[in-house]
C-alpha cells in the first residue's frame, strides 16, 4: 500500500498550471534522472520540456524539465529501492508562481544506486475551447449534457489537457445548439487522488458529478447524459456511477488516462462506456507516473465524439 500511496502522490502532483500562451520556441524531451547515492544524490535537471506536440509555456524559458529523482541508496520500509520524487517543473507565465507545479513523479530505482526517472510537471497543453464551461447550472437544455471532470491541478472546471476538445469535438458532431457542456467544481488535488483510487463513490468530484447528473435529468428528462473524466477526473465518473445507482439516466461514459481503467464502471452497459489508454501511460497500467502519453488524450477527442454518436444516435 505505500508504494501505491507514495507513487500516487507523486505522480498526481501537477497535471496542468494555467498559463496563457504558448511558446513554441523552446521544446523537448524532460530530462531523466540518474547519478549515484554517493556522488550525485540528484539526478540532475531534467532537459527542456514536454515535447513538441504540445505548446510550452511562457513565463520561464521553456519552464524546467523537472528536478531528476534523488540518487537512491535509501529504500522504502519494503525494501524497495526509490528514485525520490521528480523536482519542480513546468514553468507558469505568472509571475507569482514561476513553476508549473508540484511534483513530477519520481519512479522507482532499478538499483539502489540508480535515480530513476525524474519526470515532469504537466503545464497546460494549451487545448481548445475554454477551461471552464457552465450550461447547465446556467440552465442550459440541450439533446445532449457533457459533464465532464478534469484532472489534477488543471484550470478552471474543464481543464485544458482533453475537456475543452472533446466537449468541442461533440459539439462539431451534434452541432454546436445540441451539445450543453458543463464542467465539475472540485479540489482536484493530490490528496485526492490518492484517496479517490481507493474510495471514488466517496470524493467530493464523484458526488458534485452526481449532483449535476440528477439536475440534468430532472429540467430536462430528454437530454441525453454523457459523463467523462480525465485522469483523477476518470476516478469522479467511477464514483458517481456508483453513487447514482441502477436505473439512472447516463447514456454514456467516456474516460481517459483512467487510474481505474481495470475496474468496470458499475450501473451501466459496458456497451455504453469507453476508456482511452494510451500506449505508455504509466497511470492505466497503475504506476501511477506522468508520462508524455498521459498528455497525449486531446488527440482522441474526435474519437471519443464518434464513439459517442454511436451509442447516443441523433434525436
Amino acid at each position: 500500500m505505500l508504494p501505491f500511496v507514495l507513487s500516487t502522490i507523486l505522480a498526481f502532483g501537477a497535471e496542468a498550471a494555467p498559463v496563457p500562451e504558448a511558446n513554441p520556441q523552446f521544446s523537448g524531451i524532460p530530462g531523466f534522472g540518474g547519478g549515484s547515492s554517493t556522488s550525485n544524490p540528484f539526478g540532475g535537471f531534467g532537459g527542456g520540456n514536454i515535447p513538441t506536440s504540445f505548446p510550452t509555456p511562457s513565463g520561464l524559458p521553456g519552464g524546467l524539465g523537472g528536478l531528476g529523482g534523488s540518487g537512491g541508496g535509501s529504500a522504502l520500509p519494503t525494501g524497495l529501492p526509490t528514485g525520490g520524487p521528480g523536482g519542480f517543473g513546468g514553468g507558469s507565465s505568472s509571475s507569482s508562481n514561476p513553476f508549473g507545479g508540484l511534483f513530477g513523479g519520481g519512479g522507482a530505482a532499478s538499483s539502489p544506486t540508480s535515480g530513476g526517472s525524474g519526470g515532469f510537471s504537466i503545464p497546460t497543453s494549451g487545448g481548445t475551447g475554454s477551461s471552464t464551461s457552465d450550461d447547465l447550472k446556467n440552465g442550459a437544455c440541450k439533446p445532449i449534457s457533457l459533464i465532464f471532470a478534469r484532472g489534477t491541478s488543471e484550470p478552471g472546471n474543464m481543464g485544458s489537457v482533453v475537456g475543452p476538445p472533446f466537449a468541442s469535438s461533440l459539439k462539431s458532431t451534434y452541432g454546436e445548439s445540441n451539445v450543453a457542456v458543463q464542467g465539475v467544481d472540485y479540489p482536484a488535488s493530490v490528496d485526492g487522488a490518492v484517496s479517490g483510487s481507493l474510495d471514488p463513490g466517496s470524493q467530493e468530484g464523484a458526488k458534485t458529478m452526481t449532483q449535476l447528473a440528477q439536475q440534468a435529468a430532472s429540467s430536462c428528462p430528454s437530454t441525453k447524459i454523457v459523463l467523462s473524466g480525465y485522469s483523477q477526473g476518470a476516478q469522479q465518473v467511477h464514483g458517481a456511477l456508483q453513487d447514482l445507482g441502477a436505473g439512472n439516466n447516463v447514456a454514456a461514459a467516456v474516460t481517459f488516462g483512467d487510474p481505474l481503467s481495470k475496474t468496470a464502471f458499475q450501473n451501466i452497459d459496458a456497451s455504453k462506456t469507453k476508456v482511452f489508454c494510451a500506449d505508455g501511460d504509466s497511470v492505466c497500467n497503475g504506476q501511477f507516473v506522468i508520462t508524455s502519453a498521459h498528455l497525449s488524450y486531446g488527440s482522441d477527442a474526435d474519437s471519443a465524439a464518434q464513439f459517442v454518436k454511436s451509442v447516443v444516435p441523433s434525436s
